[in-house]
């Protein structure tokens, strides 16, 4: 199949796929955020950075060496699958053993029960990890759209009926059990590919050198993610702590759908291409440029909108978390170009290359954390949050130019080209009290866009040209 028709396949499913999680996501958060208290999320919060760390080890990113590969056999399937088995089950009874302790910790003793049933996730989603790898090597994208979006509604009904019968924050842990279990069982049917209890020492050895710096480096935009919530919680309170996580919540509804696409299909086509370095160049250049025009003014106007998306998203009660959200959104674009750089990186296997590119960064919040405990200041942490991710925007430059030959001018300067909208949305945050301070950012985007196109930016006129083709085919169709 052509390579630009896989792509275009691959990011409408994927596409679909996201924006279906994403309306899952922004309806549990709406109907959620009224049933359960800020103290709920928090404690939610605490039990993430667990889980979420313990499946990265699990599997290890060896699932991306098999999706790279141009041939690999069941065997490889079959030690990638007893390799996640057995970790997992290893993490979950260690977890188990651990949770009185963590509970302690935290003077809340809610927790030990939950942390238990939680991390149970861990072995369930371990049984589907060769299913998602064929289906990814495959390019079966609409089986997993299909099967994701419907094991979430599930998942959201059932969270739904427990928060309003009996309410707390075993909704959602309700909510991650059931959706987790049905994506991990349906991905298996889909394949309808039993694995064996068998285990090569030598291809282990080939998927863990390529996945250990990948499982490296998603650890550490892990413990960034989550880190930050368990500090709230024991240096500040559970209050706090729920605004935190509402608001890196909503923060993550337009980055995850925008990583999640860009994941899904950009690493297996681009891995397809690496053979010849002159048309991987081209064709990365004009996905990372693309990808900053659609979504950077997007970004924006979430940013410039955020006080009645807030209120009307989670209800008056959560409006404390405008500014926070704010702040977080800001570290939304260098996100982004961190997203599109290390799917090049891993694209081309310097798997190594993307450890790097996190661990400086990482380096750089855990003083900024350290400093905020020490002072006891929330702003200064989560604006720790953001100069973290810029920091790891630009070190990613570097790396993508030394291997890639796409220079960090060049990869600056298609960010810059869009970087107004970013001035707006950052002006737009010392407005307040609706009115004027919502018509000015919006009218100031707007007129951004228009000019581009004027001025004949490439990616806004084959945007417009892609919009009036649309058109004039539903009207012929009609």
């Amino acid at each position: 199949m052509n390579n630009n028709v896989t792509l275009r396949s691959g990011l409408f499913w994927n596409a679909a796929n996201s924006i279906g999680r994403l309306g899952l996501n922004f309806v549990a958060t709406i109907i959620l955020s009224r049933l359960l208290t800020p103290s709920d999320f928090g404690t939610y919060g605490i039990l993430l950075i667990f889980i979420t760390v313990s499946e990265l080890i699990a599997d290890s990113g060896m699932g991306g060496y098999i999706i790279k590969q141009q041939n690999v056999d069941d065997l490889d399937y079959d030690t990638l699958f007893v390799y996640n088995l057995v970790v997992s089950i290893f993490l979950y009874i260690i977890i188990f053993v651990l949770a009185p302790y963590i509970a302690e910790f935290y003077n809340n003793e809610s927790l030990c029960l939950g942390i238990r049933i939680c991390s149970s996730v861990i072995v369930i989603q371990s049984m589907s990890i060769i299913a998602t790898a064929r289906l990814l090597k495959g390019m079966l994208f609409k089986k997993m759209a299909v099967i994701s979006i419907f094991s979430g509604i599930i998942g959201l009904l059932t969270a739904v009926a427990w928060g309003y019968f009996w309410g707390g924050y075993f909704a959602l842990i309700i909510q991650l059990l059931v959706s987790g279990s049905l994506n991990s069982f349906g991905q298996m049917y889909a394949v309808r590919s039993v694995p064996r209890l068998r285990f090569d020492f030598l291809r282990f050895k080939k998927q863990f050198r390529f996945g250990i710096n990948l499982m490296g480096s998603t650890m550490l935009q892990s413990l960034t993610t989550n880190i930050v919530n368990n500090i709230i919680a024991k240096i500040f309170n559970l209050r706090i702590a729920g605004i935190y996580v509402q608001s890196a919540k909503l923060q993550s509804i337009p980055t995850s759908l925008v990583q999640s696409i860009l994941d899904k299909t950009f690493f297996p086509v681009f891995s397809k291409i690496t053979f010849d370095l002159s048309l991987f160049n081209i064709q990365a250049t004009k996905t990372s440029r693309m990808t900053y025009a659609i979504c950077f003014p997007l970004l924006s106007l979430v940013i410039c909108l955020a006080e009645p998306l807030v209120y009307v998203i989670l209800g008056s009660q959560w409006i404390d978390c405008v500014k926070t959200f704010q702040i977080l959104m800001l570290a939304s674009y260098p996100m982004l170009v961190k997203v599109v750089n290390r799917n090049l990186l891993k694209a081309l296997g310097y798997t190594g290359d993307i450890l790097r590119m996190e661990l400086y960064p990482f380096l750089m919040l855990v003083t900024g954390l350290v400093i905020s405990v020490v002072i006891r200041s929330y702003l200064f942490l989560i604006l720790s949050i953001v100069l973290c991710n810029v920091m790891s925007a630009i070190v990613s430059f570097f790396f993508v130019s030394k291997r890639s030959k796409i220079s960090a001018y060049s990869q600056l300067a298609n960010i810059l080209k869009f970087s107004p909208v970013i001035i707006v949305a950052i002006a737009s945050m010392f407005f307040t009290n609706g009115g004027l301070a919502y018509a000015i950012p919006l009218v100031l985007l707007l007129l951004f866009l228009i000019v581009y196109y004027i001025i004949g930016v490439q990616e806004y006129v084959i945007l417009v040209e892609q919009m009036i083709m649309f058109i004039r085919k539903r009207k012929l169709n009609d």
